[in-house]
């Protein structure tokens, strides 16, 4: 008869010792196999993220820009102007070309390690003539920005370790993100 880790005797009557469970051994090989493959799924997760946060701060900050466009080329919204603050960004009504979604986070403060965008109107006269947009891009941790209208110059995307570097309102523009 045979009983899991007991001795018992054949039918020659020869004893026979079957083991129970595993040994050390055979454990710890398991549970430095389940480490490793734990180790390789955070880093992807963890790079699968940051690209995932980096492609909604450059949406969002690309919508905000071309919602700025679509206004200041809209006779019944900016009609030759580009909107004046967040506020008046947000409170376009919604049939308006350059109404913002309100799913786009925008901010009156630089983004640092946040999907939300910053919009600088550069005012000359009181009227906008141009604009900056500044998001933060993840996978560099730096503020990038895009730049529109006359009022404004740099290049897109011209700027390095979270500075406003290279770009700005024109001379005879001054830049407000105030509300």
């Amino acid at each position: 008869m045979y009983i899991r880790g007991h001795h018992y005797a054949n039918n020659l009557g020869i004893a026979h010792h079957y083991r129970a469970g595993f040994t050390i051994v055979e454990l710890l090989i398991v549970i430095v196999v389940i480490g490793i493959l734990a180790a390789i799924v955070i880093v992807a997760y963890n790079g699968i993220t940051t690209r995932a946060k980096a492609a909604q701060a450059i949406s969002n900050a690309e919508t905000v820009y071309k919602k700025a466009e679509a206004y200041y080329n809209d006779p019944t919204g900016g009609n030759g102007s580009y909107p004046l603050s967040v506020t008046a960004f947000k409170g376009l009504p919604a049939n308006t070309l350059g109404a913002l979604p309100s799913s786009i986070p925008i901010v009156t403060t630089d983004p640092v390690n946040s999907t939300d965008v910053w919009y600088i109107a550069c005012l000359k006269d009181s009227t906008a003539i141009g604009f900056i947009v500044r998001y933060w891009d993840f996978t560099v941790n730096a503020a990038r920005h895009y730049v529109g209208g006359s009022g404004a110059y740099g290049t897109p995307t011209g700027s390095a370790n979270g500075k406003f570097q290279g770009v700005g309102c024109s001379a005879d523009a001054t830049g407000t993100s105030s509300d």
